[in-house]
């Protein structure tokens, strides 16, 4: 079974998150999205995101693309969570 994951922001879904969605899955039999916590989001871009990071994961879990929507792990290590899931594939957006 190949383990595609993405992770990102997610603030507000629209339909290039869908097309990642999509895109990334079909590299793989299961796809797993990670949800940037807001206080990671609050450290990256400045600001907090205007969704809360449960509503986004929420809203995440809710794509039928996706098998299971994580939030990220608490701390500084923003690649600690690719550890702990063990994929085969990492896809990444246009923009990272």
């Amino acid at each position: 079974m190949v383990h595609v994951v993405v992770t990102g922001t997610f603030d507000g879904l629209h339909p290039g998150h869908r097309f990642l969605f999509r895109t990334a899955r079909a590299l793989g039999d299961r796809l797993t999205v990670v949800v940037a916590r807001d206080a990671t989001v609050r450290r990256v871009k400045g600001h907090l995101p205007d969704h809360t990071q449960g509503s986004r994961r929420a809203a995440v879990a809710a794509d039928p693309s996706v098998d299971r929507a994580v939030l990220g792990l608490p701390g500084r290590d923003k690649l600690a969570i690719i550890i702990r899931l063990q994929p085969a594939i990492v896809a990444l957006g246009y923009d990272q």
